[in-house]
């Protein structure tokens, strides 16, 4: 008797992937139809092949009995003891629990008299749980026991006799050779703070749930979002072979995705509205992976039969691995997406008729497959060519360096040497710590972590001679299936960990220096898995390649359930009634951006606000001005604000014109660019129409084109009515900048006939006069603009020269100044003048091909007759800075910005370029 029985803090816990994923609801009529062609088509095939399915060793898949009849087998001798207290227990939950029942398990009275009914049954539950998991133990520990184990031949993949085959693996990529597996295990993760907020891991958007649960984790640099964990995954392979070996090889790719078939239709949708993220469609083979019920011993019957109210599970990552030789399992799909087509016979026929001799195969899981160089890791290939040609192997897996039994139970791996019939010669066998719970089979564990050698664990990634899998699998009776629990309900579940196994199989061991593999001790990934992944994420998206891939080939239109809405495409109108507040009109049908994924998590920091204020009038140059205020939208919280300043007598087919070409795919994309109008009544100044707009949108910059600023020799107009004349006289809360018509260099207007065309130079040069008493502020707003790899800051200073050749202390001190603020290792040089402001600063610009010049005024100060000469004068983009820390006065009267900083980019694997 035990006193102070307390029920198990762990009981809810997930032991298995249970829990149905949360997917959007499917359409009863799509989903008929879709069965409806997949039946069609699979028939179809069957009828075709029937002959040959006669005459050939193929695999059959399983029905519901004969996965019962595995269960049977696994448990041997004690199925028999394991089925009675199975009974037992599955009989007193059918007729109903009651406390009568319940006292026959309680031990004690004092927790007969404190415990609740549910709390007596969790004990009661869990006790059981316990012993039917020592008959399960057992029965998956028994061949292992019966084994001869010693250490694993393992080959360096670094050797220098492995990497003469590198050119050979390049070749085979290169034609096609080499075909992806990625295998659904069923993994969950964490979504929300909640019991219930748990979701399939790979349809699941891992930023949402980062920024939920692990929000400290969340960078302030670019974050590509709207990407499920399958989508990353296919898109990292396509992108990452297109820049590692070139668009045939990526044209010859080979790709099998074998997804659970409840995440059968979101996989079709994702390839749908991704374009097949770059993928050939012919290429992209889907095998649906089928659930099964659970089984426990009906006492009535005397026969272990499949509970209907049990969960439906998948049958491991083994099954899968069968299928692949199960005759019009898969299918393809057309470019469309909209009909799939069965495979005229199986997986590794299909593969082997478009020249895949090897498969090249891993986990949905596995987070570190995301890093760039890890799609096809060639010096793992390479060491697999070897081990087939030098050693006879006929297929291999990676292995890494283990450290302690920790990451035995967290991998679910040991790699060991079986010994062959004649004690001498070992075949390498990856075995899993979950079947290693009996007494024998543990010691054998313990002596080879003990080595003082060191031990191996498998990373779960495996290179496979297709002729090889043709041969094996044939019949599942060469699995050790193991027997998994969910309460009183058994499974039978198989590994591909156990292909290394048969009898046959000759696997070869690669020692890589890689990162390991996905963890298999947990079910649910939680908090901790995530702060991992939001590194990883990271160093993803930061990669040019993988992010601009992303954004052209999304496709906004098929994207179930738009997100547009009813009123997305309408476009805001602000106007002002009067007493100045804002109203809310809808011209239609003018297209608005895509708005960003609802998630639970709100950002937590203010990004920066960048407003473009446009007129009609200013419709040629609109698409340089964007082009340019783009280099403000550094982050993913920062937003470009495209606001429409116009009268109610402006044409609003002009005004729809305008806004229609104001795109971005990468903002649009990520939700980041919003498209307003600014209507005022013929009565309304225009300033109080453009004041209220910034003011509501908390403007941290404003963008204003202009044709009327660019000199007397241009003839274009007065400056008296420039709209960009007005707007730097009168914002005074926030930096201005004044795109000119004039402007030569990388953001001239690219219109026909322009005077000054658009340079062809891939970086951003920038000229910031120093003139504040402080300019620290200044440059370091500038800098953090630039890219530090390729771009050039001038520290420009007029009337530098105390004496010719000798500059003042002034100058000194603020050439230091500014150097000290300058961020990273960007270019910088000085150049300083002698002559004044405006004619030098004028003159440098067009020597220097200046694409932006900073001026700076202190604080809400109005700008000086110096500034508007340049204004007029600068063949250039004018940033008019407002050094608030120069300013006479302490008082605020604009909105207070927090400017989100981007971290520096780190080199990741592919080259970087400028968006």
């Amino acid at each position: 008797r035990r006193s102070g029985t307390k029920p198990p803090a762990d009981l809810n816990v997930p032991k298995v992937a249970v829990l149905p994923p949360k997917m959007a609801a499917i359409p009863a009529e799509a989903r008929a139809s879709w069965l409806g062609k997949l039946m069609h088509s699979k028939q179809e095939t069957l009828d075709k092949i029937r002959d040959r399915i006669a005459e050939e060793q193929l695999y059959e898949p399983m029905s519901q009995d004969q996965v019962g009849g595995e269960v049977e087998k696994s448990l041997g001798s004690t199925y028999g003891t394991f089925a009675d207290y199975q009974g037992t227990i599955s009989h007193m939950v059918e007729a109903g629990l009651s406390e009568d029942v319940l006292k026959e398990f309680i031990m004690d009275e004092e927790s007969e008299q404190q415990l609740t009914t549910y709390e007596k049954w969790a004990v009661v539950r869990h006790a059981a749980e316990q012993v039917l998991q020592v008959y399960a133990n057992r029965s998956n520990a028994r061949w292992i026991e019966s084994e001869e184990w010693g250490p694993p031949h393992v080959v360096d993949a670094n050797q220098s006799a492995a990497s003469v085959y590198a050119n050979a693996v390049d070749s085979a990529i290169n034609q096609g050779n080499v075909g992806l597996l990625f295998i659904d295990d069923g993994r969950l993760v964490e979504v929300g703070e909640g019991q219930a907020d748990i979701a399939a891991l790979l349809s699941t958007d891992l930023w949402q749930a980062i920024k939920t649960l692990a929000p400290h984790k969340v960078p302030s640099s670019q974050r590509l979002e709207r990407l499920s964990m399958l989508g990353r995954q296919l898109l990292h392979a396509a992108v990452s072979v297109e820049v590692w070996y070139g668009a045939t090889a990526l044209r010859n790719l080979k790709v099998v995705v074998a997804v659970d078939s409840e995440q059968e239709h979101f996989l079709v949708s994702e390839l749908q509205q991704w374009g097949f993220f770059g993928l050939h469609h012919a290429h992209v083979a889907i095998l649906p992976l089928p659930r099964f019920h659970g089984f426990a011993q009906d006492m009535k019957r005397n026969t272990l039969g499949h509970v209907k109210g049990s969960p439906r599970l998948m049958l491991g990552t083994g099954y899968a691995m069968f299928l692949l030789n199960s005759p019009a399992e898969a299918y393809t799909l057309d470019a469309a997406a909209a009909n799939p087509t069965c495979l005229q016979g199986t997986v590794l026929d299909w593969l082997r008729e478009l020249k895949a001799g090897w498969l090249y195969a891993g986990l949905l899981s596995d987070l570190d497959r995301l890093r760039p160089e890890a799609a096809f890791d060639a010096d793992f290939l390479a060491a697999a060519l070897y081990c087939v040609d030098r050693m006879g192997a006929n297929m291999a897996m990676e292995v890494v360096h283990g450290d302690g039994e920790r990451d035995v139970r967290t991998y679910d791996s040991i790699v060991l040497g079986r010994a062959g019939p004649d004690g001498q010669g070992g075949a390498n066998c990856n075995l899993r710590a979950s079947a290693m719970r009996t007494v024998r089979s543990y010691q054998i564990m313990q002596a080879q972590v003990s080595n003082p050698h060191g031990f191996y664990v498998a990373t779960h990634r495996y290179a496979y001679k297709v002729s090889t899998l043709q041969r094996l699998l044939v019949d599942a009776t060469s699995f050790h299936a193991d027997v998994k629990l969910h309460g009183f309900y058994a499974y039978a579940m198989f590994d591909a960990a156990d292909l290394t196994t048969f009898p046959s199989a000759v696997c070869a061991a690669v020692l890589s220096g890689g990162h390991r593999g996905p963890p298999q001790s947990e079910v649910v990934f939680g908090r901790a898995w995530l702060a991992q992944a939001a590194a990883v994420l990271e160093a993803q998206d930061k990669v040019n390649e993988f992010r601009q891939k992303a954004i052209e080939l999304v496709r906004y239109d098929k994207i179930a359930g738009s997100e547009r809405g009813s009123g997305g495409s309408a476009v805001p109108i602000v106007g002002l009634n009067d007493r100045g507040l804002g109203r809310v009109e809808t011209l239609r049908p003018m297209s608005a951006a895509m708005t960003s994924v609802s998630g639970r998590f709100k950002e937590n920091r203010k990004g920066f606000q960048v407003v473009l204020l446009l007129a009609p009038e200013h419709r040629p140059l609109a698409r340089a001005a964007l082009k340019l205020a783009r280099l403000w939208v550094r982050n993913i919280v920062d937003r470009l604000h495209v606001v429409l300043v116009m009268s109610s007598q402006d044409s609003r087919d002009v005004a729809k014109a305008v806004l229609d070409e104001m795109t971005d795919k990468e903002l649009e994309f990520n939700g980041q660019l919003s498209k307003e109008v600014a209507m005022r009544s013929p009565d309304t100044r225009i300033m109080d129409s453009v004041s209220e707009c910034c003011h509501q949108l908390q403007a941290g910059l404003v963008v204003v084109p202009s044709y009327k600023l660019c000199g007397p020799a241009n003839d274009l107009g007065s400056s008296a009515s420039s709209l960009a004349m007005l707007v730097s006289r009168n914002i005074t809360s926030a930096p201005v900048l004044v795109f000119k018509a004039n402007t030569s260099g990388r953001y001239a207007s690219p219109n026909p006939g322009s005077a000054f065309p658009p340079s062809q130079k891939e970086y951003v040069t920038a000229m910031a006069h120093l003139d504040a008493t402080n300019v620290a502020p200044m440059i370091e707003s500038v800098s953090r603009l630039l890219n530090p790899t390729t771009d050039v800051l001038f520290l420009s200073k007029t009337q530098a020269y105390e004496r010719p050749g000798q500059l003042s202390m002034r100058s000194r001190r603020m050439f230091v100044q500014a150097r000290m603020a300058v961020a990273g290792a960007l270019r910088c040089e000085e150049r300083a003048y002698a002559g004044h402001t405006v004619p030098e600063l004028c003159r440098g610009v067009e020597a220097e091909g200046v694409d932006v010049l900073v001026v700076s005024v202190a604080g809400e100060l109005p700008i000086s007759r110096e500034t508007e000469d340049l204004l007029k004068n600068a063949r250039t983009a004018v940033l008019v800075h407002r050094n608030k820390e120069a300013a006479s006065t302490s008082e605020a009267r604009g909105p207070s910005i927090t400017v989100v900083e981007e971290a520096p980019a780190q080199q990741t694997g592919y080259s970087y370029g400028r968006r």
